[in-house]
């Protein structure tokens, strides 16, 4: 199905909508200067280079469809683009089986972008399960389960460059090599992320990335787990904002130089709470939780923090406080303070 104008664009199709060939996309959508709607039912593609469904607006761009899948390719299952206005995209599954091949992707310029899914699933390399990018706006991602297998493919990446950024999201995992879970980022504006479960398997795959420049950076998340080298549970990091990790869950980060949390502000507070426990990874750079502000750094444990390697908390140079009302086993290192 294609629809191209100029002004507006629409597409319902209730029932099923597949294609069978390469180049050859199951719904298409585009106007020069307005909005674009796409409501459909359960679209599939077999070929190479056969996108499910591709929605391009210059006013307001909105996607509702029931399940996209994609078997090539090349054949990413969800598009959704407006550089002037909103995207948003709501659906109950993505999956797609192809290299290059990301489940959804939603983005704008100047506008907001919302993403809301039951389920996301992508088996080829570079193949990102949820995709959210604006420049000046605001994103919101709202998950039930993403998991990807290939390498280069993390689970949802959620980005804005002055605006805010919020994941939320019942469970999230990924298999392959340099597969963050979820990967969210704000230059200026301030990031949340909600995770329930986050997972990863491969090396250089951290389970929660969160980073803000000139914003603060909030991460609340149940359970947690890494089994590759250099994959953090959960890393957040602010250079001008405030950073707070709220660790709900048991986590554990056991590969080689993984930390189970890594929370720090350059310029602002850090405040990390391990409500369960924490276990890093081994090597001589893992450790249970390393943390850290410029201003100030506060961990609070109520349950079991340590490492493969028994550097159990690491702390930098600044003022810090560590409120232990359970266990610690393993070293303690604390920066000098002021």
């Amino acid at each position: 199905i294609r629809a191209t104008a100029e002004h507006f664009a629409g597409v319902v199709a209730l029932g099923p909508v597949s294609t069978g060939g390469n180049d050859s996309t199951g719904i298409y959508a585009h106007t020069d200067m307005g909005s674009t709607y796409v409501i459909a039912g359960d679209v599939t593609t077999s070929g190479n280079n056969s996108a499910g469904i591709v929605n391009e607006a210059n006013g307001t761009s909105v996607t509702i469809f029931g399940n996209a899948n994609t078997a090539g390719a090349n054949s990413p299952a969800v598009t959704a683009t407006d550089p002037l206005s909103d995207v948003l995209v709501l659906g109950l599954s993505a999956t797609t089986k192809g290299i290059n091949s990301w489940g959804i992707s939603a983005s704008s310029v100047d506008g907001d972008v919302g993403v809301a899914v039951g389920f996301v699933s992508t088996e080829g390399d570079n193949s990102t399960g949820i995709r959210a990018f604006t420049e000046n706006g605001n994103v919101g991602v709202l998950a039930g389960s993403v998991g990807t297998e290939g390498n280069d493919s993390t689970g949802i990446r959620a980005v804005s460059l002055y605006g805010d950024v919020r994941v939320t999201a019942a469970a999230v995992g990924t298999l392959g090599e340099d597969s963050d879970g979820i990967r969210a980022f704000s230059r200026d504006g301030n990031v949340n992320v909600d995770v329930l479960a986050a997972g990863t398997f491969g090396n250089d795959s951290d389970a929660i990335r969160a980073v803000a420049l000139g914003g603060n950076v909030e991460v609340n998340a149940g359970l947690v787990g890494t089994f590759g080298a250099g994959s953090d549970g959960i890393r957040a990091f602010s250079r001008d904002g405030n950073v707070v990790v709220n660790a709900r869950g048991p986590l554990a980060a056991v590969g080689d130089g993984s930390h189970g949390i890594h929370a720090r502000s350059e310029n602002g507070s850090t405040e990390v709470l391990v409500e369960i426990g924490v276990l890093g990874g081994s090597g001589a750079d893992g450790a249970g939780v390393i943390f850290g502000g410029g201003t100030s750094a506060i961990l609070r444990n109520q349950g079991t923090i340590t490492s493969l390697n028994w550097r159990a908390i690491v702390n930098d140079d600044n003022n810090s406080v560590v409120e232990n009302n359970d266990t610690v086993i393993g070293f303690v290192e604390m920066g000098g303070g002021d």
